[in-house]
């Protein structure tokens, strides 16, 4: 089983300027306020906060300790099984980060942090540690349907109001309120997505190497990344290869190697139109070997070379 993944360790590793000329210590992140100085972004109070992705500049430093709550809500533009494809991730303060390496490019998404302070003389302080997604890193994903998506976008609105317009006695209680309310409905899904006895074996199956394909992703860059093989996927999920071939092929109708071809070429969409990365930085981000590695599968999955799609998704969006 590969360890689980930290936000300040994948998506949002952020190198912050050692330019900036103050001799601080980001290895060691206590509390929202230095997440927020780490992150370059805007500080509302010291001890919440929401932070759009698309905000986050591109770095490659990983803190070893970070004291804070995170919720990551992160969607894709494109449409996977008729509806956009999102997710939920969840990290809990941590003593030691699992690994370091460069960030992967932040995405459309928002990021909600919070410190143990700001729930310490609430009911959530004493129950935070009953929500499986945080006490079980191995199931700290959650996969959303489009409704959800907007559900907790919506009440990550209400706490993004309430930072930016209150400040006074009721606004902590208030805060604390609106993260249960997301805790809770969390819950919802999670129990959907990982207790359902109505799920199918071979749809369990595909949820489990959804997680296991997501963390692969939110796995930072380094010398020993490769693209995930049908037979190694198999060995993390601790099933045969032709097991887990049937199971692909029984929900998605194609080759469990399709299925993971696909996942990475979208991923490769998304890091060509959202970042600034160059196309050897988006292959060795994925985990491919070599850059035309990476060039050859996507023109053979898309007709179009990454630069070719790169330019005209941009046009486009002009």
């Amino acid at each position: 089983m590969q360890p689980p993944y930290a936000f300040f360790s994948g998506y949002i590793c952020i190198k912050w300027n050692e330019a900036m000329g103050e001799n601080r210590d980001y290895n060691h992140l206590p509390d929202v306020e230095s997440c927020n100085e780490f992150l370059g972004v805007k500080s509302r109070h010291p001890y919440v906060n929401i932070i759009d992705f698309s905000k986050i500049p591109k770095g490659n430093l990983v803190p070893n300790k970070v004291g804070v709550y995170a919720i990551m809500l992160h969607w894709y533009d494109d449409v996977v099984d008729g509806e956009p494809s999102a997710h939920l991730y969840f990290q809990v303060p941590c003593d030691k980060q699992q690994h370091g390496g460069s960030i992967l490019q932040p995405y459309n998404g928002w990021l909600l942090i919070f410190s143990p302070e700001l729930v310490k003389n609430t009911l959530l302080s004493s129950r935070l540690h009953e929500y499986p997604f945080f006490s079980d890193p191995n199931n700290n994903i959650i996969h959303l349907h489009y409704e959800e998506m907007v559900m907790i976008q919506n009440c990550m609105r209400s706490i993004l109001e309430e930072l930016s317009n209150n400040n006074d006695k009721f606004s902590e209680r208030i805060l604390a309120a609106g993260i249960a309310v997301i805790l809770n409905i969390s819950m919802r899904y999670y129990e959907r997505e990982y207790c359902n006895d109505n799920i199918s074996p071979a749809k369990k199956i595909l949820l489990r190497l959804n997680q296991l394909l997501s963390n692969h992703l939110l796995h930072p860059t380094n010398k020993h990344k490769t693209i995930p093989t049908v037979a190694s996927c198999a060995h993390e999920l601790n099933i045969s290869p032709n097991y887990l071939g049937d199971a692909i092929r029984k929900s998605c109708n194609i080759t469990a190697q399709e299925y993971i071809r696909s996942i990475h070429m979208r991923e490769a969409k998304h890091q060509l139109q959202y970042s600034q990365y160059t196309i050897a930085e988006i292959a060795y981000n994925l985990g491919f070997k070599y850059p035309h590695h990476l060039t050859r599968v996507f023109k053979k999955e898309t007709g179009e070379t990454p630069v070719e799609y790169r330019k005209r998704i941009h046009k486009r969006d002009k």
